[in-house]
């Protein structure tokens, strides 16, 4: 070890030894030491007050009395959350340090650009198997589909659609998969999922909702299911197919992660 850093909870440098040159300090993040800011991606933060520049454009429906701050950085609390984003739902759903930024340039210096991008694909679908959301939601923000440098990722807007967005966390909190196929068959193919896992729904008027997707292979027998307004059902629809059309280019594989 030739460099050691030591930091105040928010980021300011209090101690360091070693004077090589180094661009990635605090939690792994980008520092411009022109004007003592860290580059956060969505938004610039200053350690020496713990505050980011400007106000968090994410919608915070769930925050608590401390959080309606849009300027604080992680919740007041960086002891236990890091937020390379800069954004909300990073800060509200990490529960380890993600520095995915870091581990592809690492990767890139050392093998190329093009083994980076296929080394950074293959920890996404581990992420994806593995439920790892923090670090799908870092590949996505840095570099967001279609591209092939990492598995698609569908957020889904819990702010929004609030039962199914809940209904997606149980179900894979329960073990339904987070990775998922789009099934290119067609309405037909996708009608004959949501049958057989809607068989027997006694929940009406309200709508069925299905986890796998009926749109995705892995939908149909033994998806969870569970009633939901019809009109949250509606832009479900909605937002699947524009998922599907902007997004899925170089694969039908593709991370659901519910955020907000």
């Amino acid at each position: 070890m030739t460099d050691r850093y030591d930091y105040t909870a928010f980021g300011e440098i209090y101690a360091q030894t070693g004077t090589t040159p180094n661009n990635y300090l605090y939690t792994g993040q980008q520092y411009d030491e022109v004007t003592g800011l860290y580059s956060l991606r969505a938004r610039y933060y200053d350690p020496s007050d713990g505050r980011f520049l400007s106000r968090d454009p994410y919608p915070c429906p769930l925050c608590s009395p401390q959080e309606y701050n849009r300027y604080i950085y992680t919740a007041n609390n960086p002891v236990n959350f890091s937020d390379p984003s800069g954004l909300y739902v990073l800060v509200q759903q990490s529960q380890v340090t993600v520095n995915i930024g870091l581990v592809v340039k690492s990767i890139g210096a050392v093998l190329g650009g093009a083994l980076a991008c296929y080394d950074s694909n293959w920890i996404s679908y581990m992420a994806a198997a593995a439920k790892i959301k923090p670090l799908l939601i870092a590949l996505e923000i840095m570099t967001p589909s279609p591209t092939p440098c990492h598995i698609p990722v569908l957020f889904y807007p819990r702010f929004i659609t609030p039962k199914i967005g809940q209904h997606i966390n149980d179900a894979q909190a329960a073990g339904h998969p987070m990775l998922l196929t789009y099934d290119r068959a067609g309405k037909n193919s996708h009608n004959k999922r949501r049958q057989i896992a809607c068989r027997g729904f006694t929940g009406k008027p309200q709508s069925c909702d299905e986890y796998p997707f009926a749109s995705s292979l892995q939908g149909g027998l033994g998806a969870s299911i569970r009633s939901v307004p019809i009109w949250e059902q509606r832009l479900q629809g909605t937002t699947m197919s524009a998922f599907v059309r902007t997004k899925l280019k170089f694969t039908d594989n593709f991370a659901v992660v519910v955020i907000g």
